[in-house]
């Protein structure tokens, strides 16, 4: 299975649920591309499963789905042409009709 995730790379809240959730993915055996949000990221937590996914969005899959782990109010970019998933899980309250 091919999925792209964007997410923040660092020891906060978002950042520390982007690595779990990638790690897990990875050892699960998912071919994950990670798209960093941001151009800096914590090296202490640049792991095999992190290094790898990042290479891997050099060439990801276009119609893979895309999880975007990030603030509620800003869901509008994703990558590819599958299934965009947002998954704001903090800071949330209530999401508006558009």
């Amino acid at each position: 299975m091919n999925l792209n995730l964007c997410g923040v790379i660092n020891q906060l809240g978002y950042g520390r649920a982007t690595f779990e959730i990638c790690c897990g993915l990875v050892r699960a055996g998912v071919n994950l591309s990670l798209f960093p949000i941001g151009d800096k990221y914590d090296n202490s937590l640049l792991t095999d499963e992190i290094k790898t996914s990042i290479q891997n969005a050099k060439l990801f899959d276009k119609n893979a789905d895309c999880i975007r782990i990030w603030h509620q109010h800003d869901m509008a970019q994703f990558v590819g042409k599958g299934k965009h998933i947002g998954f704001p899980i903090f800071e949330l309250d209530t999401f508006k009709h558009l």
